[in-house]
Formats: structure tokens, sequence, C-alpha cells
């Protein structure tokens, strides 16, 4: 059974609404296939996803990122496990990760 996920978008009105990614080093924990940080890549300066799955990781690097997008680096790891230079990034999503 394939996951449905926001088909009306509402995810990414719902983060411009809330915050500006513009410009900022973006981290994403628990990524999974990528949606959420390719919504960010449209304005951040870059994003890094990180997920535990290596099956959905290969999934969010296999999908292009729409034209214009900042980059995207995907990580199939632990987050308490990835070693990240200290304050690397302005700010963290983590929606659906709890």
């Amino acid at each position: 059974m394939a996951r449905i996920y926001d088909p009306d978008n509402r995810e990414a009105a719902v983060l411009a609404g809330l915050v500006s990614f513009e410009g900022l080093e973006v981290l994403d924990v628990g990524c999974g296939e990528g949606r959420t940080s390719r919504t960010i890549a449209r304005t951040a300066a870059a994003v890094t996803g990180v997920d535990p799955d290596a099956k959905r990781i290969e999934v969010a690097r296999s999908t292009d990122p729409e034209p214009g997008s900042c980059p995207i680096t995907f990580l199939a790891e632990e987050i308490m496990e990835v070693e990240l230079p200290t304050a690397s990034h302005d700010a963290v999503v983590f929606g659906r990760s709890l």
C-alpha cells in the first residue's frame, strides 16, 4: 500500500506561514523520503535530511529536486549518531519524527 502524504500540499503552506527558510542552512530530522526537505529546498541555502531508514533515504536520493532548489544532502543515520559541526545549521525541522 502506497503512502499518500498531504496531496493538497498544505504542509508547505503551513511551513511558509510559520517561518522563512530563505538563505538558511536547514537540518530535516526524520526526513524519510525527502518530501519536506524538497519543499524547504525551494528557498533555503542548503538542506541536510537525516533518517535511519536506508531504503527511504535511497528513495529521497533518487527523487529529483525541483528546478532552482538548493543542494540537498541525505544521510542514512540515526540523528544521535550523526557528526555535524557545531552550529552548522540555522534551523531544524522534525515533523512526524517523534
